[in-house]
């Protein structure tokens, strides 16, 4: 009996390698995936390149060798399952620049997308970024731009690259660029005057972001101050963001400028909720200085609106850090002992927290 089983159990190993040889089975999922994107037709390698991307970084071998599939269909099914993989697809930028300069267009475009996620550091990847931003289409500008902003590459051809891109006939590129120059902060004296500039484009998307990249340069941004107020006081329609934007921007870089402080105080009477919580964020972000706001943040403790309770506490905090300031405890206090929101009674104790004693 011992000796039937024994051949029995052999006879099902030999099968199971017998068809694993042949293709058909036996193996472990990973190992069938593999095998169909080597030796199936078009239709199987496509669907196992587009499902190898689950057995995580086993699978950057194989998908890697798929990018010289002869089918642009699989080539562009691997690069989908790689970038899903990130950082650890690494091992592909080599291909994947050839593929972006070399590749059909949906293939490019893939490739270009994949380097920013897997690699936009790499010398590779930032390299065909500049190239691409002088391509002649407009969605693989905008993954060029989108690159160039996640390349920590701080030098001056990459800002004059940028700045370059907040003239460009898209404005989807030009809202990239400025984007780009804000996560980078590089160049300001190169940067910021070209901000400046696009807060004047027809476009709110670019206003927009062009408003933010000024506020991520904070007071080295103190040149633009004025082009900034401008817009917070002429951009009455916040439908878009814009106005709440220049808000948040006037707080990071003017937190001593004389005029910044009574521009964001009107602000919270503002119809419109979403500018007074980007006013309240833009006083607690000037600090100290802000503390002649009291009597219009105090209200906010009030509103309706959970958000902007939370940001009136927060600014308060922000404010009134270490004064142990009597006024603003107690109204914080009566505030928490009504508030029904966990989230803002949280920063409501955290307020009362940072304010502390004299």
């Amino acid at each position: 009996m011992a000796r039937r089983a024994t051949r029995w159990v052999g006879g099902l190993a030999a099968l199971a390698a017998l068809a694993t040889l042949l293709g058909c089975g036996g193996g472990s999922p990973f190992e069938d995936a593999c095998h169909d994107l080597r030796k199936g037709g078009r239709k199987v390698r496509e669907r196992a390149a587009m499902d190898l991307y689950r057995y995580g970084a086993r699978a950057v071998p194989p998908l890697v060798g798929a990018l010289d599939d002869p089918s642009a269909s699989v080539v562009f099914a691997a690069i989908m399952s790689l970038t899903e993989l990130g950082p650890r697809a690494a091992p592909a930028v080599g291909k994947l620049v050839f593929h972006v300069t070399a590749g059909p267009e949906d293939v490019r475009m893939a490739a270009l997308e994949a380097l920013v996620q897997i690699a936009p550091r790499d010398p590779r990847s930032i390299t065909v970024f500049f190239w691409t931003l002088g391509s002649p289409d407009d969605d693989l500008r905008i993954a060029a731009a989108t690159g160039l902003g996640r390349s920590k590459k701080d030098d001056g051809a990459t800002a004059r690259a940028l700045v370059r891109g907040l003239k460009d006939r898209c404005y989807r590129v030009r809202s990239e660029s400025a984007r780009a120059l804000g996560l980078l902060r590089i160049a300001p004296d190169v940067a910021v005057p070209a901000l400046a500039r696009a807060l004047a484009d027809e476009q709110w998307e670019v206003r927009r972001q062009a408003l933010n990249a000024l506020g991520c340069y904070e007071e080295e941004a103190s040149d633009a101050l004025y082009a900034v107020l401008e817009v917070f006081r002429k951009e009455e329609d916040n439908r878009f963001g814009v106005r709440g934007s220049a808000a948040v921007a006037l707080g990071r870089i003017g937190p001593e400028a004389a005029e910044v402080i009574p521009a964001l105080r009107g602000g919270l009477a503002a119809e419109d909720a979403s500018v007074r919580l980007a006013c309240a964020r833009g006083l607690g972000l000037v600090g100290s200085s802000a503390a002649p706001a009291r009597p219009e943040l105090l209200p906010l403790l009030s509103s309706p609106k959970p958000q902007l309770r939370w940001e009136a506490a927060r600014a308060l905090g922000r404010i009134f850090q270490g004064t142990g300031d009597e006024p603003t405890k107690r109204a914080l206090d009566r505030a928490l002992a009504k508030e029904t929101e966990i989230p803002v009674a949280e920063e409501i104790d955290k307020a009362l927290g940072v304010i502390g004693k004299e």
